[in-house]
């Protein structure tokens, strides 16, 4: 059961890599790999803190012990759902498709709408962490 988990967060990771890196199809080579690798940096941070954040009342046993899996799983999930709109939108401004003007409405759009998202995951992570905690104490 474990391999077929960490198999399919490793597709999971590849595929919004993969992702990411169609979004940004109008850019070279080298500003598509510095993007990617940057947003994989700042969204582990993020998913970092966020976890952090949703262990608060977790004992501190089960927080270690669930940290990894979960942060890689909401890794990709979190690459796909709030940066590949923003690579999407660099890559539009990039290729002169999208006004400055526009862009950076679009992309407050796209922060507010991440900040609600990254609150629900906190709770869900607080939720999973949880559920974690009750299948150890039965």
């Amino acid at each position: 059961m474990n391999i077929v988990l960490i198999v399919f967060i490793v597709l999971l990771n590849l595929f919004s890599i993969v992702l990411v890196y169609k979004m940004l199809s109008s850019m070279e080579l080298s500003d598509k790999m510095k993007i990617i690798i940057i947003s994989e940096i700042i969204m582990y941070v993020m998913v970092q803190i966020i976890y952090n954040l949703s262990s608060g009342n977790i004992p501190e046993n089960i927080a270690k012990k669930s940290r990894t899996m979960l942060v890689f799983t909401f890794l990709p999930i979190n690459m796909m759902v709030l940066f590949a709109p923003i690579a999407k939108n660099l890559a539009k401004i990039k290729s002169k498709e999208l006004k400055k003007e526009k862009f950076k409405e679009k992309i407050i759009r796209i922060i507010l709408i991440d900040i609600i998202i990254i609150i629900c995951e906190t709770m869900y992570l607080n939720s999973i962490q949880s559920g974690i905690i009750k299948m150890i104490e039965r």
